[in-house]
């Protein structure tokens, strides 16, 4: 698992995913600018290039020079980011049981038969 320095603010988590949608391409500022834009998160080109900074800072992203503009390129990938959330989610508020982050789900209803469904068999899958 990567270790990364940093949460990410909900505005840098809006970036990641226009970047992670990019798959291997490159990001530039630009269209990620307008990306942000057309999900209802403008951005002013400041504030773009100082959360890109951040985000690069704290190991989420690269930057490379392309003649006179930055080029972006994820470090971690979408699911490695979501591994290490979840992993800080259950070990915070459940003590490191996932066991009981799945029966909070469970006892409250949050979960549909659609997602019970894929629950009980994505665990039947991994049983060991």
């Amino acid at each position: 698992m990567i270790l990364l320095n940093k949460g990410l603010s909900e505005t840098e988590y809006q970036i990641m995913q226009i970047v992670w949608a990019g798959g291997r391409q490159p990001t530039l500022f630009a269209p990620l600018q307008q990306a942000l834009e057309n999900a209802g998160h403008p951005c002013h080109k400041n504030t773009l290039i100082t959360l890109l900074g951040r985000l690069t800072s704290k190991g989420y992203l690269k930057a490379e020079k392309s003649g006179r503009r930055n080029v972006y390129w994820p470090l971690v990938t979408e699911r490695e980011f979501r591994e290490r959330e979840a992993h800080g989610f259950v070990n915070r508020y459940y003590a490191g049981s996932a066991a009981g982050l799945v029966t909070t789900l469970v006892q409250a209803d949050m979960l549909s038969s659609e997602e019970y469904a894929e629950l009980k068999a994505v665990l039947e899958r991994y049983e060991k």
